[in-house]
């Protein structure tokens, strides 16, 4: 399961709005349009499931179910080319007024099979687009969404390191500590002070592979270099990082009386925020308009893409809810062709698609669908 992969056909019954729809898609371009609230976004969200539990959008699973339905259950049934064809379906099981998502595979129940490891399914919501103007949680947590793709431990690394820093603002929070405590919180300190340096150099060097596709690949969008912003990752640059690695153990140790106030983590790798500059304007994200805000964005996935396809990872489905507004023709054509050349299937939607007339050069590459009309 590894190449190019493409949706065949995509059946939902009793999914959201959607009572029954089915989908049979020849083409790589899948242009989805239709008004509001009817239903477009969904359609992705059903792809989505393949890969998240709980679907792109981290919905309550009872909540994709139809809700003028009588049975509650749904269905989302796909047709995959992998290596060859297979048949997905996904649905709902309850168990004790719990919800659980259930998988078969060519009608067999399967249970253990982790598809994130075979399919990579790759979005942009709308809130994503104004990611610079949040917060940096918020552009951390995207950043690091990137990097478990391309480093299989990095996703272990963080889920470790934030339950040390649980376990450790548990313990400073005590009115005292004692003996095997002070030892374990000794402990605790010091492995997060390993694990830090270990994300923050993955961060790092993921960072430098982007800037360098950036600088070497001339895409027709903006070239943009990525910087981390913080306090550990500006030690990096002038430190080796087992001097790194002291600095942070003497911050956690001079800083748990403040941490044991304040109930979070004063100084560790969450203290780190993503910056992009746009090279030709010498202007950072946060200060452009949101159009171009939309392309810096897109132009960061399509780096990471190409950074895929570098190393043969073929394996990508690309969904994109609401990709052109506030985005002029010129722009439009630009991302289809770039696309196109990525040769991906791609789910795009779209409250209208008018403006792409027969004229339009990649008219006949694109699969329109109009889901009023369904």
């Amino acid at each position: 399961m590894s190449r190019n992969i493409r949706v065949l056909e995509l059946f939902l019954s009793n999914y959201r709005n959607h009572r029954s729809l089915k989908i049979e898609t020849e083409k790589n371009i899948i242009f989805i349009s239709g008004k509001n609230g009817s239903g477009k976004t969904n359609i992705l969200e059903s792809i989505s499931l393949l890969t998240t539990n709980s679907g792109m959008r981290n919905s309550h699973l009872n909540s994709l179910v139809n809700q003028n339905s009588k049975v509650h259950e749904f269905a989302v049934i796909l047709q995959l080319k992998l290596k060859k064809v297979i048949k997905f379906g996904i649905g709902l099981i309850s168990k004790e007024d719990n919800f659980k998502k259930i998988l078969k595979v060519d009608g067999k129940t399967e249970s253990k099979i982790n598809l994130a490891e075979h399919i990579k399914i790759f979005w942009l919501l709308p809130y994503m687009y104004n990611i610079f103007n949040g917060s940096s949680s918020e552009r951390r947590n995207f950043f690091d969404s990137l990097i478990f793709h391309v480093d299989k431990d990095h996703k272990r690394n963080l889920t470790n390191y934030q339950k040390l820093q649980k376990e450790r603002l548990k313990i400073i929070k005590s009115f005292s500590i004692f003996g095997s405590q002070k030892k374990w919180l000794d402990t605790i300190e010091t492995k997060m002070s390993a694990l830090g340096a270990i994300i923050c150099d993955s961060r790092r060097q993921f960072l430098k592979k982007v800037n360098k596709f950036s600088a070497t690949n001339h895409l027709t969008f903006p070239e943009i270099e990525l910087s981390l912003d913080g306090i550990i990752d500006s030690y990096f640059e002038q430190k080796p990082a087992i001097e790194v690695e002291k600095i942070i153990v003497k911050k956690l140790f001079e800083n748990r009386k403040i941490d044991s106030i304040i109930g979070r983590t004063q100084f560790g790798i969450n203290r780190t925020d993503l910056k992009v500059l746009i090279k030709k304007k010498n202007m950072f994200a946060n200060n452009c308009s949101t159009g171009e805000q939309k392309i810096i964005m897109v132009t960061i996935i399509f780096l990471f893409i190409l950074l895929l396809k570098d190393k043969n990872v073929l394996n990508i489905i690309f969904l994109l809810d609401d990709l052109f507004a506030h985005l002029d023709e010129t722009y439009v054509e630009i991302i289809l062709d770039e696309l196109i050349k990525l040769n991906i299937q791609t789910w795009i939607t779209d409250v209208s698609c008018n403006y792409l007339t027969k004229d339009f050069k990649f008219f006949d590459q694109i699969l329109f669908l109009n889901i009023n009309d369904m």
